[in-house]
């Protein structure tokens, strides 16, 4: 085995470690699909700030993943649709992040009317914060306005040379935390690739690990 490797498997190593000791508690991490059907309604023409209810009265059913203007019934249209489902937590978690995997053209977010976020990148995919969840029935809304607006979408026109989907673009999902210190991102740069040297950054969620402990790492069992 090459110095290369070997550094990959040390890494790896310490991190299994660190869940094994309980410090870093990834192996209580879950994620849970939000796609599916949710409830739905579209308004035409209307912009999001005008009609965004989370108690909106839904009359049509929306598949995420999904973009409602290539059916047939909302083909082309422009405007503010709401979606909005329900999900039910097993136990109480410390913190969660619902994930957009890309949407169009902006949208905001709820959880049981709480507005939670909002987002005006399309395509892009980001975090929203929830804060403390208890187990339980949760009501999930967002509305979603794919409108041309100067004013407020300034990344979009009516000319541009690829249509402007209205929907959500790929999957959405939510991660719960269920452990007080949780590895939320591992980051792995490359420092020389011909020394296998890599540096390592851990955005961690909850409570700080110890400043100070110890580990030891074996490389093929030595």
């Amino acid at each position: 085995m090459n110095n290369s490797a070997k550094k990959i498997f040390a890494v790896a190593s310490l991190l299994l470690f660190l869940m094994n000791i309980g410090l870093l508690g990834t192996a209580n991490a879950q994620t849970i699909s939000l796609d599916g059907l949710w409830e739905f309604r579209f308004d035409s023409g209307a912009a999001l700030e005008d009609v965004a209810n989370p108690a909106f009265i839904a009359n049509d059913k929306m598949l995420v993943p999904g973009c409602w203007d290539v059916l047939p019934q909302y083909l082309k249209q422009r405007g503010t649709a709401q979606y909005r489902r329900e999900i039910v937590l097993e136990q109480d978690v410390v913190n969660a992040w619902w994930r957009v995997e890309g949407m169009g053209l902006r949208s905001e977010y709820y959880i049981d009317g709480r507005k939670i976020g909002a987002s005006s990148l399309p395509y892009s995919s980001f975090e929203l914060e929830t804060g403390p969840l208890t187990a339980g029935r949760h009501i999930f809304t967002t509305a979603v306005d794919n409108r041309f607006d100067g004013e407020t979408m300034k990344m979009f026109s009516p000319f541009y040379d690829f249509y402007a989907f209205g929907g959500f673009y790929h999957g959405m999902s939510l991660t719960v935390q269920t452990t007080k210190t949780q590895i939320h991102r591992l980051i792995v740069r490359t420092l020389d690739y011909r020394k296998g040297e890599i540096e390592l950054e851990l955005q961690m969620s909850g409570q700080k690990p110890p400043s100070k402990f110890s580990v030891e790492v074996s490389i093929d069992g030595t």
